[in-house]
C-alpha cells in the first residue's frame, strides 16, 4: 500500500519536458503481491489523471493477462460520466 499511495497526478507544467514519466519496479519474493500491487498502481495513476501507463513484463501471456486485470479493476471502479478510452490508456508489453 505504501507505494500505491506515494502515486501523484502528473504535472500540469505547460512545458512538456518537465513531464517525465517515472518507474516503478517491485522486487520481493515469489507469492508476496508484487503482481498486486504493481496492478493496483497502475489503476491509482490513471485515476489520478496520467494519460498512460505502460505495464512491462517478462511474457507476452503476463503482459496480456495484467492489461486485462488492469480494465477489469477499473470496469470495476469506474464511474459515471468516464468516457470508455480505458484500453488506449495501457500499453502492456513484454522487455523485448
Amino acid at each position: 500500500m505504501e507505494v500505491i499511495n506515494l502515486a501523484r497526478p502528473p504535472t500540469s507544467s505547460s512545458n512538456n519536458h518537465d513531464n517525465k514519466g517515472y518507474i516503478v519496479g517491485v522486487t520481493a519474493a515469489a507469492g508476496t503481491g508484487k503482481t498486486t500491487t504493481l496492478l493496483h498502481l497502475a489503476v491509482r495513476c490513471l485515476d489520478l489523471g496520467h494519460d498512460n501507463v505502460t505495464y512491462v513484463t517478462f511474457s507476452k501471456a503476463s503482459a496480456t493477462d495484467a492489461k486485462q486485470r488492469i480494465l477489469q479493476m477499473m470496469q470495476k471502479y469506474k464511474h459515471a460520466g468516464d468516457d470508455g478510452d480505458d484500453e488506449q490508456r495501457i500499453s502492456a508489453s513484454t522487455l523485448h
